[in-house]
């Protein structure tokens, strides 16, 4: 049952392609605008990827395990989709170790680099 719910939701590669410079982040910012300041943790690549009915309460649910992390990745989220033109956001986890929340700016080209340490990272072939 768990992997068939796997390969419904977005992975890790998922999360950075929607991230990615260019048209797929023009795209997450154009989400994010409709959404606003106070969307849920999700939201965003929930509508990206259009996900709908099992697959998005699938989603909703694998994200749960980032709740006590939302605020510090949200404020980043935030701050680069709200910038123009939209900052990429690279995301790499690191699943064993202390739990902690890693954000690194790269002036040239600009870019977020967000380390998960901690936290399982997505893992699904959608």
């Amino acid at each position: 049952m768990a992997i068939a719910i796997l390969r419904r939701i977005p992975s890790r590669v998922h999360i950075n392609d929607e991230f990615a410079r260019g048209r797929r982040l023009r795209k997450t910012a154009a989400i994010y605008r409709r959404l606003g300041k106070k969307y849920a943790l999700g939201q965003l690549t929930a509508k990206y990827y259009n996900l709908k009915g099992q697959d998005e309460k699938d989603w909703s649910a694998a994200i749960l395990e980032y709740e006590d992390i939302a605020g510090p990745i949200k404020a980043v989220i935030v701050h680069a989709l709200s910038h123009t033109p939209p900052i990429p956001i690279h995301w790499d986890w690191h699943p064993k170790g202390p739990k902690f929340v890693q954000v690194t700016y790269e002036p040239k080209p600009p870019h977020y680099r967000l380390l998960i340490s901690g936290y399982n990272a997505l893992r699904s072939k959608k």
